[in-house]
């Protein structure tokens, strides 16, 4: 197991232990903590990864937060859990695990969504974040990739 894998699942594994009371003061902390200038950038991400604009209920068929167990990735469990545990435990949700290639019928937190405009059930999550947003530390900035023709993932000669 590399180093970075063996960091997330350990300090994950601690994010487990701590009461869900201090994930909500952390939240509402954080929220207040952005300014007028950054309320507008979060909201046009939300929007984007959010496109739910009228409310609905969940159903009995919807997992509690206080019920949220490990299903099959141990990645999108403790990558949702770290979403879900700053709300109350009585709140339901649903979501899919994997690369979803279906607009769910109700609305779901996923990892991907096919790419329409009617796919507002499938609410965007970072999901199997050790997987898909995982950053190489490069010596080569952005801006002189960008000479290179800005392709940030070729071989640059350093001859």
């Amino acid at each position: 197991m590399s180093f970075t894998k063996f960091k997330y699942y350990s300090s994950n594994s601690l994010i487990s232990l701590i009461p869900a009371s201090l994930f909500r003061l952390y939240a509402k902390r954080k929220l207040k903590a952005y300014d007028e200038n950054k309320q507008s950038d979060i909201q046009a991400r939300v929007k984007y990864y959010n496109k739910i604009i009228e409310q609905f209920e969940v159903g009995n068929k919807g997992t509690k937060v206080r019920s949220f167990k490990k299903t099959s990735g141990t990645t999108y469990y403790f990558d949702l859990l770290k979403v879900i545990k700053g709300f109350p435990s009585n709140f339901a949700f649903h979501y899919l695990n994997g690369d979803v290639r279906h607009v769910p019928d109700e609305p779901t937190f996923v990892k991907s969504r096919p790419i329409s405009d009617d796919n507002g059930n499938s609410v965007i999550l970072k999901l199997n974040a050790i997987r898909h947003f995982y950053f190489v530390r490069d010596k080569l900035s952005f801006e002189a990739k960008k000479k290179y023709g800005g392709l940030a993932w070729c071989r640059i000669p350093t001859t």
